[in-house]
């Protein structure tokens, strides 16, 4: 096998030193970037878990209250103005659309 030499300078040496102390802090900060995501990212997934584990136990609670506990009239009452008041947001969004629609023909014209 044939070895050959190559003469560098010692300012061009230097710089590749530097380059390549900095080319090995850049990938030890990507590791370590890297790291700190999948802890994270762990984390993220266990509180989701402890998040829905909490939902599905109140979701439970409330249905059994339902079935429990006697309807009322004034609960009765209170969906029916919810009702009502379901309706007329939904006339207040159908005249908006509508004055827009005039607006926009003014606009062709």
């Amino acid at each position: 096998m044939e070895h050959r030499h190559i003469r560098i300078d010692y300012p061009e040496a230097l710089e590749a030193k530097k380059q390549v102390l900095s080319s090995e802090i850049n990938s030890l900060s990507v590791a370590k970037k890297i790291e700190n995501f999948m802890f994270y990212r762990k984390n993220e997934f266990t509180l989701k878990n402890q998040l829905r584990e909490t939902l599905s136990h109140i979701r439970a609670k409330i249905e059994h209250l339902e079935t429990t506990l006697p309807e009322d009239e004034k609960i009765e009452k209170i969906k029916i103005v919810q009702k009502s008041r379901e309706i007329k947001e939904n006339k207040n969004l159908q005249q908006e659309l509508s004055e827009i629609q005039k607006k926009l023909a003014d606009m062709g014209r």
